[in-house]
């Protein structure tokens, strides 16, 4: 998040100087290409170039400790840097972002959300996606372990928000694909799981109803991450970002007109599901029907 926003911060501030990129590049000794790639968050900054860059806009020294602390924090590895090869591109940079939000809103038509999988339902997940989607073993391992630590976010010191809407057939799809693996214990744990979950003061999560209509959306899932300032730059704070997902993969942009798109979609599902009372209620009772 933070290569993002001093990417965003560099090309604002370079328009503010009224200056083109190529201007800049040629007055710091830097090929356009690099400039590009800067500004473009394709390439991390050091932190001489990021100092000659701010001075060349005329930004204060006291003004330009707050950007270099980002280059700093910019560089430092994280824990799915270790992963990055059997993780898609789009969610690892999408894991990053969520890493750093104040609150994520989702809406899921046909998988659990990750961070509400019990260990068995990724088992199951994964098993079933083997006729389709090949990868090496230790890769399935990966993916669990990313999603297991993931869901730190939700019951660490400052948890996530956490805003979930499912689809009601993510539930009976779950029981379907737990009860090819196992007994109804699994069916009972995870259900019982998202109850759990759904109980947490910083987890909302409501259900819409088998068969109520809603718009066909080309992604099978949608999010939305929101953000606090960070850093020590005044007013500094990275715009919504939104996670496309389908079955070719996902992708992650903060593009303007899709966040506000996303999020009108967003709120047509809470305002149309049951609310976070009757969803727990429909989720108890679909338990009860598949205790045995």
């Amino acid at each position: 998040m933070r290569h993002r926003l001093l990417a965003a911060e560099l090309r604002r501030l370079r328009a503010e100087a009224r200056l083109t990129g190529p201007v800049v590049a040629k007055a710091l000794s830097m090929s356009p290409a690099k400039f590009s790639r800067l500004e473009s968050a394709n390439v991390k900054p050091s932190p001489d170039d990021t100092r000659a860059i701010l001075t060349y806009y005329g930004v204060p020294e006291d003004r330009q400790a707050g950007y270099l602390a980002l280059v700093r924090q910019a560089h430092e590895l994280n824990w799915w840097d270790d992963h990055v090869k059997a993780l898609p591109p789009g969610y690892v940079e999408f894991v990053g972002l969520e890493h750093e939000a104040r609150t994520m809103i989702s809406w899921e038509s046909s998988v659990m959300p990750g961070l509400l999988q019990t260990r068995a339902h990724m088992d199951a997940i994964n098993s079933t996606g083997r006729d389709y989607f090949a990868m090496p073993p230790s890769w399935v391992r990966v993916r669990n372990q990313v999603r297991l630590t993931r869901q730190g976010l939700l019951t660490g010191p400052d948890p996530l928000e956490f805003v979930a809407v499912i689809d009601e057939v993510v539930i009976h799809r779950a029981i379907s694909l737990l009860r090819t693996i196992g007994s109804a214990d699994l069916v009972r744990e995870q259900l019982n799981h998202l109850v759990v979950m759904a109980q947490s003061p910083n987890v909302t999560l409501r259900v819409f109803k088998l068969w109520d209509p809603y718009p066909v959306l080309a992604a099978s899932a949608l999010v939305q991450l929101k953000f606090a300032a960070i850093g020590d730059v005044p007013g500094l704070t990275h715009p919504d970002v939104t996670y496309i997902e389908a079955v070719t993969g996902g992708s992650v942009t903060d593009d303007e007109e899709t966040n506000y798109n996303t999020e009108r979609i967003l709120q047509f599902f809470l305002q149309k599901s049951l609310d976070a009372h009757q969803s727990i209620r429909l989720i108890q009772r679909i338990a009860d029907q598949n205790g045995d």
